[in-house]
């Protein structure tokens, strides 16, 4: 099904197109050409700079400090159970669905490409502004904002800075937590299984996942934790379960709605660990009922493996998933209602001495990271492993005396007729990397209402796209009018 059609059509068009262009983080070639060769068709011009970040300058009728406008090229990969998606190679394909934009099967990707699209859009259908616009368009944003991190500061001449990554309409960001992602990796010891032992299989799914930080204070599943505690439950009715296999969630910063185990069990033990698992999945069908409907936690049976983990190993990884850190650490006490500081446990897989566990920690604070990073590495410790630091990023604190938020107000009343809520944000966003790099930049973030990021129901709401189009030129025509005096 075709969106080109939709308003405004150069940005649905230019979205259409990048739907087609695989683009996971590290992967981002395909889009990173078709930004350039957009730049040169319509006469701007464009660099790349060491880490593979594009920027496109689009030149202005006064010679003067200008606007940067920035998104990242970069999307989550997410499929509903039983989608077959190549990432490398496949399509996105988006579907109209009453008044949003879906994908089929899969995430979307208008996180953020739908932001890269409204740049595209100023590029191709856009007249000629009196001040210079530089599009900014990076890459890695959903593995730590690395691309950002990395940006190359000679590259930009700006004095404002758009960021076009937001997810809500009817709010103007003006700040976002830092963050740091950690792996923490667990040797364990593998050894035979006896002929009298049985395999089985235990599956989460269904869960909805979400953003791991601007959802994280939701009620939702952690499918690790949940498997984890069911193979516990089986445990403490003395059932000497030892884990196979355990693995589940797909980026660091995605809360995990999915994972699966493998356990062998005594054959004498088979139906009382069937009986518990049934139970335990029964009981989460019920917890979760109201806040994730589709959750469900099964078990069946599979053919006994020749090895796993011993007994040992066994009971040390289930007390690291366990004493892992999830979820609100604590709540602000400057930004009413916000979280403080969270940390998400993400994922988890083999590793060649064991199992790894990715999580990533957010906060306002510097002291809220610190705390949450040392706990993460002590229990590691503890239990014989390590942590190492992946990815970090920089805060956004908000500027009291920007100009650039008194006209994006500005724009946001003439645009919608209401007052803004101006806010800052439980996420990371690229701004605090590139005001690190570039501190005299003035910083905004806005953007479409985006639901489901980083999942299979990932969805853009057209209407919102159709006013946040109105609200970057809006605000882009105040800017000159005020340069060109």
């Amino acid at each position: 099904m075709s969106i080109s059609h939709l308003e405004p059509i150069p940005v649905w068009r230019h979205f259409e197109a990048l739907a087609a262009c695989p683009r996971l983080s590290g992967h981002e070639g395909r889009a990173r050409q078709y930004v350039m060769d957009q730049a040169r068709t319509h006469g701007a011009t464009s660099a790349v700079d060491g880490y593979g970040n594009v920027v496109v300058t689009i030149p202005g009728s006064l010679d003067a400090p200008g606007v940067a406008i920035q998104s990242h090229l970069d999307m989550v990969r997410a499929a509903r159970e039983g989608v077959q998606h190549n990432w490398a190679s496949d399509s996105i394909k988006p579907r109209i669905d009453g008044s949003v934009v879906r994908a089929t099967g899969t995430s979307l990707g208008a996180d953020n490409g739908i932001g890269v699209a409204m740049g595209l859009a100023l590029v191709t259908a856009g007249a000629k502004r009196t001040l210079p616009i530089e599009l900014i368009f990076t890459v890695e944003e959903e593995i730590g904002l690395r691309g950002a991190s990395h940006l190359d500061p000679s590259l930009i001449h700006s004095k404002y800075l758009i960021n076009l990554d937001s997810e809500e309409v009817e709010k103007l960001t003006i700040g976002c937590t830092g963050g740091a992602t950690l792996r923490l990796t667990l040797p364990l010891t593998v050894a035979g299984v006896d002929a009298g032992f049985a395999g089985l299989l235990l599956e989460a799914k269904g869960g909805l996942g979400g953003h791991s930080g601007l959802e994280i204070h939701k009620p939702r599943v952690n499918a690790l934790k949940e498997i984890a505690a069911a193979i516990e439950l089986v445990r403490a009715s003395d059932v000497p379960a030892r884990i196979v296999s355990f693995a589940g969630g797909t980026a660091a910063n995605s809360i995990p709605g999915s994972a699966d185990a493998t356990v062998v069990v005594p054959i004498g033990d088979v139906d009382r660990a069937n009986r518990i698992l049934s139970e335990t999945g029964l009981r989460s069908i019920v917890h979760w009922s109201a806040d994730d409907p589709d959750f469900e936690l099964l078990a069946s049976s599979m053919p006994v493996q020749a090895r796993a983990f011993d007994e040992e190993s066994t009971v040390r990884l289930l007390s690291v998933i366990s004493g892992l850190p999830h979820g609100v650490q604590r709540m602000s006490d400057v930004h009413a209602g916000k979280p403080e500081t969270s940390v998400n446990l993400a994922m988890i897989g083999p590793d060649s001495k064991g199992v790894y566990f990715t999580t990533s920690v957010r906060s306002f604070t510097p002291e809220g990271l610190d705390t949450a990073q040392a706990a993460i590495r002590a229990i590691a410790a503890n239990h014989g492993g390590a942590a190492d630091l992946i990815s970090t990023y920089p805060g956004w604190p908000p500027r009291d005396d920007s100009p650039l938020i008194r006209h994006a107000a500005e724009a946001f009343r003439q645009v919608y007729g209401v007052e803004p809520e101006i806010e800052v944000v439980h996420a990371g966003l690229e701004c605090g990397a590139i005001v690190d790099r570039l501190p005299n930049l003035d910083a905004i973030s806005f953007g479409p209402e985006i639901r489901g990021a980083h999942t299979p129901d990932e969805s853009v709401t057209i209407a919102s796209v159709r006013t946040t189009w109105r609200l970057l030129t809006t605000l882009l025509d105040r800017l000159d009018a005020e340069a060109a005096g």
